[in-house]
């Protein structure tokens, strides 16, 4: 559970009591609980995003545009740091320098394709775990997704 969800910091108890009646039946974990998925759900799509950019830069498919002519240009193929990092923290062989260049970047592909599928898997997750919070709170969930979105969007939403 991320610190500003956490019951101890109580950011999230004072916000979402402001909006609830005292004598309301509403659990506050539940709506800690909602809040943890959404959170999750932004993370997660962050997480695929970034890893995609990397995909286009292994792939040259990042385009840089030319200032004189108005033309873009594919950039070459480069796969970054942090993705050869993570594969030789992930297993060493994944890189052996005894691999050609085509190897590696086959190697390199198919282990961002693997955390894109990872990352995929976890937003349909959280998307339908977030999808059965919201059909279980139907009688409340309008008064109070946003505030839980605007929340989860101003302290969840650090650099990854």
């Amino acid at each position: 559970m991320p610190d500003y969800l956490s019951v101890k910091n109580q950011l999230f108890d004072r916000t979402i009591e402001k909006l609830i009646d005292k004598d309301s039946s509403i659990d506050i974990d539940d709506l800690r609980t909602f809040a943890f998925f959404k959170h999750e759900l932004l993370v997660y799509r962050r997480l695929y995003h970034l890893w995609s950019l990397y995909l286009q830069a292994g792939r040259g498919e990042l385009l840089k545009e030319d200032p004189t002519n108005d033309t873009k240009h594919s950039l070459r193929c480069y796969w970054t740091t942090h993705v050869k990092l993570s594969m030789s923290t992930s297993d060493r062989r994944l890189l052996s320098t005894s691999m050609t260049n085509e190897e590696k970047h086959v190697a390199c592909e198919s282990f961002v394709h693997q955390h894109l599928e990872k990352y995929k898997n976890k937003i349909n997750y959280y998307q339908q775990q977030i999808d059965e919070k919201e059909n279980n709170m139907t009688h409340y969930i309008d008064i109070i997704k946003q505030p839980i979105e605007i929340i989860v969007s101003k302290y969840g939403g650090r650099p990854i």
